[in-house]
Formats: C-alpha cells, structure tokens, sequence
C-alpha cells in the first residue's frame, strides 16, 4: 500500500512538535524517545498514512488522525516500551475519534469513501492502468470479508506488523487476532477467484 506524497501527512522536526520536560534525566529520555519516534514514522510513514485511511476512509482525516498521534505520543510523559505498536494504536484512536467527530456533525456516505491504493504518481499510462484495474479488483475483493478480518490483513501486509503487534495495537487476543488473519485471507481469495483474477 503506497500514498502519493501530496496526500501524506508531513510531520516536521521541530520546537513544536517535541515538548521538553523538567529534569536533565527525563529531557535526555524524552529527546531519544523522539528521535526514535521521528525514525519510526520516516521508515513507515505509508504504512501509517494506509492504516489511518483504512479506518477513515477520508485521505484529510488520515493524515489527521497520524498527525495527531505523533504529536501526542512525542508530548506524552510516560516511557514507551514498544515504540511502533504504541503508535499505530494511538492512530486507530486518533482515527476512530475523528470518525465519531465526523459522523456526529454528518453521517458518512460510504459512497463518498476513497481507495485504499493511491497509485505512484511516476508511473506510465500503461503501468497506472494495470496498478488501477488490480487495486479495484483487491478493493473489491476486500470489501467483501468482515471489518474485523480486513484491519488485521492491512496491518498484517501492508504495514508489516508482526501478529503480537497486531494484538497490542487491537487490545485482541493473540489467538482471535491469527485466527482473524487465516479466516480473512481465505475470503479474500475465494472472493478474487470468484470476480475473476488469475494468479
């Protein structure tokens, strides 16, 4: 899952985002904490961008939704043990508050959701033909299965999460969360066979 950079959040490095704290020994914590951070999302901006777009299915509030978790996450106080999946659920609680914010003012038209694969701006009239006809043939295909089944594959492949990540970042169980993943991929292809794609 890629983004167009135009559509990616932009979290710049500065006073602004990273809050000090009082006491030499936090200060130093804390600014290593948020190299790492700032590491982290360099290294897996798309992925978040991709997750957060699952969720809202609204490229304005994705970008939102990782903004915000960054920025809260870079100002919290407490030490954070596993950065990556401290992050991605901070997102789907970003994400999923902005999605009640939204829906509290107009309910979302699901009509007016936007795709989950933004195609690569680089790519030839005839690679971006192909990339669109097979990202609306998966988008479809996705459609299909549960909710539940599709976030642990998006998180799963796409953002690479291993299944204990996956776990933390959900508050599921270990087991429901591969269970979710084996049921979903098997939907999935049963559903690509049906609209038509040869592997």
């Amino acid at each position: 899952m890629g983004c167009i950079k135009s559509r990616c959040p932009v979290i710049y490095n500065s006073g602004s985002l990273w809050v000090a704290t009082s006491g030499a020994r936090a200060t130093v914590w804390r600014e290593n904490r948020n190299r790492a951070l700032w590491r982290l999302y360099e290294a897996h901006r798309q992925e978040m961008f991709g997750y957060a777009l699952l969720l809202t299915r609204d490229s304005g509030l994705a970008g939102d939704a990782v903004h915000e978790a960054l920025a809260k996450v870079a100002a919290s106080n407490g030490r954070v043990r596993h950065m990556k999946t401290y992050v991605f659920r901070a997102i789907r609680n970003e994400a999923l508050r902005l999605n009640a914010a939204r829906d509290r003012a107009e309910p979302f038209n699901e009509e007016e959701a936007e795709s989950l694969f933004l195609l690569p701006e680089e790519s030839n009239p005839h690679q971006r033909t192909v990339a669109r006809e097979e990202a609306e043939l998966l988008e479809r295909a996705l459609d299909g299965i549960a909710f539940e089944q599709k976030q642990v594959i998006v998180l799963r492949v796409y953002a690479g999460l291993t299944f204990r990540e996956i776990a933390a970042v959900l508050e599921e169980p270990l087991p429901t969360v591969a269970s979710r993943y084996r049921r979903g991929l098997e939907k999935l292809g049963e559903r690509m066979r049906r609209l038509g794609y040869e592997d």
